[in-house]
């Protein structure tokens, strides 16, 4: 589970009749043995209907009114300055630092401490690895371009890769002097991991489970790995319209959570094969389309999950790897061209099996673990900024090495 399911935020502990709920609705949780609002906060809906024998709808009532009542209480009658006051008045930073000051100047400064920031790719671009990295910078002072606070992390894909987080927080007590105090069993304890079955079991952690969590802990850093998973499987390509709905509906849920918590969401998402006219050049196909592997890749999810993020940041392989003080096929931008923040152990590392294209032979990571690996060419690896509000459209080569992932 996410969160710890102890007593309420604020020691509150009330009747039933706090919720104000239908008196047959009231009745039926009465009878099934539900005495307090708490009681009914850590219970699901598809609990409470087969307890109570409540229908779906009424039961989905019940855990909201619970919801309502504990993590958010209605705020009615605020105005404009008041919610602005609020908004200016927060001690949530700006910018969560990657780790890595080459990638944080290409992403002007960091990623948004607010808001989702979506980090896509095909297999092997080391997507995952960002995912772990930004879990242990999040933990770093508000100084060091940390958030302060620990991190939620919500797997749909495969096993968290544990072993592997071990080892990054180890070269990370070392890398960072704000992390130096802290032993390794600290830093992994602040990750929060939710392993989530299904897009019933998705919706139940976000609208729930997480908020419980973020009202509870010292949570600041959001991350959901990956959004794609669990729709590719369930909805087929005639499901198109429903499946856009939903894909709405995450996010438009993350962001309100965002909003809320003040915390920083980031969703790691696959990409498709941009099949369209010059797509081996890279010309068509849309400002969010980038080449990878020699093909042109869009995120996947459409326009109805690109209007719900904030920032879109696009991980590709290049054909070659990298030479001795070169950048890939082509170069990398602005800050590609400058001296790389990278040890001098170049070995990549992967985020896992997805949906887009082939894969290269894989050799494990020495030291590594969680069924992560890495391939086994030096391939190129490169960031594109391709969506953001605060910085220009960049890119930059970076390598993933045993100590974490550095900008080229």
């Amino acid at each position: 589970m996410l969160a710890s399911t102890s007593a309420g935020f604020d020691g509150t502990v009330a009747g039933l009749s706090a919720l104000q709920l239908p008196p047959v609705i009231a009745g039926r949780l009465g009878r099934a043995g539900f005495r307090t609002t708490l009681d009914v906060l850590h219970c699901s809906p598809s609990e409470i209907e087969s307890r109570s024998g409540l229908s779906a709808e009424r039961a989905r009532l019940a855990c909201g009114a619970a919801y309502q009542f504990h993590v958010c209480p209605a705020e009615l009658g605020r105005t404009a300055l008041q919610m602005l006051g609020q908004s200016t008045s927060m001690s949530t930073p700006s910018r969560l630092t990657t780790g890595c000051a080459r990638l944080d100047a290409c992403l002007g400064g960091g990623l948004l401490a607010r808001g989702i920031t979506e980090v896509a790719g095909e297999s092997a671009t080391g997507k995952t690895q960002w995912g772990l990295q930004l879990s242990l910078t999040a933990q770093l002072p508000v100084a060091a371009g940390g958030l302060g606070g620990g991190t939620a992390y919500l797997c749909t894909e495969s096993v968290m890769p544990i072993r592997r987080l071990n080892q990054l927080a180890e070269h990370f007590r070392a890398r960072f002097p704000g992390a130096h105090e802290r032993s390794v069993a600290s830093l992994t304890g602040c990750v929060y991991v939710q392993h989530v079955r299904d897009t019933e079991d998705q919706w139940d952690v976000v609208s729930r489970r997480l908020p419980l969590l973020l009202a509870q802990r010292n949570v600041r850093l959001v991350v959901l790995d990956s959004v794609a998973a669990l729709f590719r499987v369930e909805f087929s390509v005639e499901q198109a319209g429903e499946r856009a709905n939903e894909l709405f509906r995450l996010g438009a849920r993350l962001k309100a959570i965002s909003d809320q918590f003040g915390v920083c969401v980031v969703c790691i998402n696959q990409v498709s094969d941009y099949f369209g006219k010059d797509d081996k050049t890279g010309s068509r196909g849309g400002s969010d389309s980038a080449a990878s592997s020699g093909r042109l890749v869009v995120p996947y999810g459409g326009l109805a999950w690109s209007n719900v993020i904030n920032t879109r940041v696009l991980l590709t392989r290049t054909r070659h790897g990298f030479l001795a003080g070169g950048t890939g096929d082509g170069g990398g931008g602005d800050c590609s061209s400058r001296p790389s923040d990278a040890p001098r152990r170049a070995g990549g590392g992967d985020d896992g099996s997805s949906a887009s294209g082939s894969v290269d032979q894989r050799a494990v990571v020495a030291g590594g673990g969680g069924g992560h690996a890495a391939p086994a060419d030096n391939a190129g690896r490169r960031m594109h900024v391709v969506l953001s509000p605060h910085a220009p459209n960049s890119r930059c080569d970076f390598v993933v090495t045993e100590q974490g992932v550095f900008g080229q």
